[in-house]
């Protein structure tokens, strides 16, 4: 089958571009994503996946060319104007299967895409994150 990727909104209000400031990743308070507002540095929002993830990739957006190269082809132009996606019959969740030795076929994983203005995030888990916003300094 192949990959869906289908524009995700977890909440109202989301602008429409980021940028990563950082990555945590905490056995005590989870997996945290902060990400601050292309238009406006000083509001935030973050992504807490609580506990820990399965598995995650940070790739600088030009090693990711051919991937954004071929959403551009298949969903036009102005779908990667966005930056929260979920992928279905992923190629991410199909090769973590293969490593585990179907271990993680027994979950229900999904797989998220941060495409932010310089990098990609992809995450796997089995849970949506909680998602807050701040104005910060």
């Amino acid at each position: 089958m192949n990959e869906q990727w289908m524009k995700w909104e977890p909440v109202k209000g989301l602008s429409t571009k980021y940028y990563l400031n950082s990555v945590t990743d905490n056995d005590d308070a989870g997996f945290k994503i902060e990400l601050v507002e292309f238009e406006n540095r000083k509001k935030k929002a973050t992504f807490l996946f609580s506990d820990w993830v399965y598995s995650y990739r940070y790739i600088e957006e030009i090693f990711a060319l051919n991937k954004i190269n071929f959403l551009k082809k298949k969903y036009g132009e102005n779908f990667l104007n966005w930056t929260f996606f979920k992928v279905t019959n992923s190629q991410y969740i199909q090769w973590l299967s293969q490593e585990s030795h179907t271990i993680s076929d027994n979950r229900q994983l999904q797989h998220f895409s941060f495409r932010t203005m310089d990098s990609v995030l992809d995450v796997i888990n089995d849970s949506d994150p909680i998602v807050e916003f701040f104005e910060g300094k």
